[in-house]
């Protein structure tokens, strides 16, 4: 006895939703993590093999890459902290005299 109806749902029977972009970023973002992650062992295991100088190099390489991560990510949050902020009486400073606690209080 065969049937028309498919033996189980298919992609026309769902409805796009948010949990499946979710769920599809995710597990590309796991895959580039994966991946990135087993290069930078690759390049660590090389850089073992490769003596002093090779590892010293693949050190300054990563600190680097730490270093302006760390600073990326400390202006992203000082940006946002500098905006949420602004109802409370707390102003951004002057480009021109801006370091890197930019914030000042409006003493008026």
């Amino acid at each position: 006895m065969a049937s028309s109806r498919p033996i189980s749902p298919h992609l026309q029977v769902y409805k796009w939703g948010p949990h499946m972009l979710v769920s599809i970023l995710h597990r590309a973002s796991g895959d580039g993590l994966a991946i990135a992650g087993s290069l930078l062992f690759l390049w660590w295991l090389g850089a073992i093999a490769g003596g002093e100088a090779s590892f010293q190099a693949f050190l300054s390489c990563v600190w680097q890459a730490t270093e302006a991560a760390v600073l990326w990510r400390n202006d992203h949050v000082e940006a946002s902290v500098r905006v949420s902020n602004l109802p409370f009486g707390l102003q951004p400073a002057p480009l021109a005299s801006r370091s890197r606690s930019s914030l000042t209080t409006d003493a008026m």
